[in-house]
């Protein structure tokens, strides 16, 4: 079974353009999008709207914005720590962030890659 690819995204047009970019490079694997840190978490530990495993298996990828709103993706890491919830799962970090303090952060909570995005929204 090909694994999905869980995309961890607030922007819409982000994660659609992110959804387009794998369509267009024949990426076979589904994506399922989550807007927030919550939303991930709660997908990741297969509760709540995500409780049905056959509907929304364990991802195989994690790509993960860390500018979230509420949980951001700094805080989805430390749980992913913690609760081992990623042992066997790719994950990539994406943010505008360029700081070399988040770089290393992202990478020292269990990031396998961090990826910059070209922009981020004013906030």
């Amino acid at each position: 079974m090909i694994r999905p690819i869980l995309l961890v995204e607030e922007c819409e047009e982000d994660a659609a353009a992110i959804q387009v970019a794998f369509r267009q490079a024949l990426v076979g694997n589904e994506v399922s999008v989550v807007g927030s840190g919550d939303e991930a978490i709660a997908f990741l530990e297969g509760e709540g709207a995500y409780a049905n495993r056959e509907l929304f298996p364990g991802p195989g990828v994690l790509l993960l914005e860390l500018n979230l709103p509420g949980i951001d993706g700094f805080d989805v890491l430390k749980w992913a720590e913690t609760s081992r919830k990623l042992e066997d799962v790719l994950v990539v970090v994406l943010s505008g962030h360029h700081g070399i303090r988040e770089i290393n952060q992202a990478y020292a909570l269990g990031a396998d890659t961090f990826l910059f995005t070209p922009c981020q929204a004013d906030d």
